[in-house]
């Protein structure tokens, strides 16, 4: 993989950058060598590939930072607008006691009076119920539901079921035939939220793109400048060098002392 593209990689997916190396001098070819060492203290001297330059800037530049949160939440989004279409399960259940006195007597199926004097009503009823709804892409829904029902009346037979159960089984399901009809109207806010995460994710490859130009280019710049240097040097020494040989000339007698004077103009 290009250089270039494991930093875009690594920039998207929000990995964890290597931290650089410090390098001796010779492990790294004159060229990367980006500090000069004469300026600097020696403590201070750290040696920089161009793929940790780029690491280094990516890691620590706030922009890049704040546009690779801003797309996770473009994407987190998308998701919880694709959540309006998951089923829903709905659990309930209930419980009821109810000790009631009464002023008159209750007969029995067969006849029997129920309970003694004063004549009262221990009754329980317990109720389950189990949902499940879901919106559809077309447009539609479906609700479907299941309920049953438990009802006794403590301490008595005389009833022909005690206790008794009742159970309730119902399935709806709507759908509009014009208006909000078609997966068309009903991913809209989906589409939307997508089209917002694309334009993060290209916000953020544009940046990315952009500090790994920028940080080649002053790289490179930086590397030629090092490179001027030396060759100034060079110019320099061997400048010095003509200025002493001439001087030693003019002070042997063989060369004249306008010859010292073009040396020293050329230091």
């Amino acid at each position: 993989m290009p250089r270039l593209a494991f930093l875009y990689v690594l920039a998207l997916t929000g990995l964890g950058w290597p931290a650089p190396s410090v390098c001796s001098p010779s492990s790294l070819p004159d060229n990367e060598e980006l500090l000069f060492r004469e300026f600097l203290p020696s403590d201070s001297v750290i040696t920089l590939t161009l793929q940790e330059a780029v690491m280094q800037a990516l890691e620590h530049n706030l922009d890049i930072q704040v546009s690779r949160q801003t797309r996770d939440v473009r994407l987190t989004d998308i998701v919880f607008q694709q959540a309006q279409f998951d089923p829903t399960v709905q659990l309930s259940g209930r419980y009821d006691r109810n000790v009631s006195p009464l002023n008159r007597p209750i007969f029995g199926f067969s006849g029997t009076r129920v309970g003694s004097e004063p004549a009262k009503i221990d009754q329980n009823d317990t109720n389950l119920g189990l949902g499940l709804k879901q919106k559809l892409l077309t447009g539609g829904s479906y609700d479907l539901k299941f309920d049953t029902n438990r009802n006794s009346v403590a301490g008595e037979t005389s009833f022909l079921f005690n206790p008794s159960y009742a159970s309730n089984l119902r399935f709806d399901l709507t759908q509009p035939l014009l208006k909000n009809f078609g997966p068309t109207i009903t991913k809209v806010q989906i589409t939307l939220a997508r089209n917002a995460a694309d334009v993060e994710q290209l916000t953020l490859v544009n940046q990315v793109l952009s500090v790994i130009a920028q940080v080649e280019q002053a790289y490179w710049e930086l590397v030629f400048a090092r490179e001027n240097l030396k060759v100034a040097r060079a110019t320099l020494q061997a400048t010095e060098e003509l200025l002493a040989s001439n001087r030693a000339k003019v002070k042997a007698g063989v060369m004249a002392d306008v010859e010292v004077l073009q040396a020293q103009a050329g230091v």
